[in-house]
C-alpha cells in the first residue's frame, strides 16, 4: 500500500499493488506474503559428486529418468565433487535450463529440454498443485 501511494503506479490504481490482483502481485511471493522454497541441503550434498550420492532427493537419484536428464547431459564430470565446481558450472547443474540434451533412455536415447536439479525441483513440486502428487511424494517434499 505504501509503495501505491508514495511510488507512480505503472498500472494506475493502488488496487493494482494487492495479491488479489495478479498485475499487483509480488513476482516473488506471488502474492501469498512468504516465499516456498527447497531445502538445498535435503536436495544436494555439494562434498559428494553426482556418482557419490550427491543428489539426496529420491525422486532425482542416480537411475531415474530425472537423474539421467542431467547427469547424463555430459556437461559434468559424475566423479567430481560438486564444490569443486567452477561456480558456472555448479550453477548450470542447479539452477540451468532451456538448452536441448540427448540423454539415454530405455534402449535409446531421448532429447530434452536441460533443466537443473533445483530449477526442475521448483517447477515440479513449489510451482505445481502438490496435491496431484502420491502421498509419499507430497511427504518427502515437505
Amino acid at each position: 500500500m505504501l509503495y501505491s501511494r508514495v511510488a507512480t503506479p505503472f498500472v494506475g490504481y493502488s488496487q493494482a499493488y494487492s495479491f488479489n490482483d495478479p498485475e499487483g502481485m509480488c513476482e516473488t511471493c506471488q502474492g501469498i506474503g512468504k516465499v516456498i522454497a527447497p531445502n538445498f541441503k535435503q536436495i544436494v550434498d555439494l562434498n559428494k559428486s553426482l556418482n557419490d550420492d550427491a543428489v539426496l532427493f529420491s525422486q532425482f537419484a542416480k537411475g531415474t529418468w530425472y537423474y539421467n536428464s542431467f547427469a547424463e547431459s555430459g556437461f559434468f564430470d559424475k566423479d567430481l565433487p560438486l564444490d569443486q565446481y567452477p561456480k558456472e558450472l555448479l550453477d548450470k547443474l542447479l539452477y540451468g535450463h532451456g538448452e536441448k540434451v540427448v540423454v539415454p533412455y530405455k534402449d535409446g536415447t531421448f532429447k530434452t529440454d536441460y533443466e537443473g536439479i533445483i530449477y526442475k525441483f521448483r517447477r515440479l513440486f513449489i510451482e505445481r498443485d502438490l496435491s496431484k502428487h502420491s502421498e509419499s511424494t507430497q511427504q518427502k517434499v515437505a
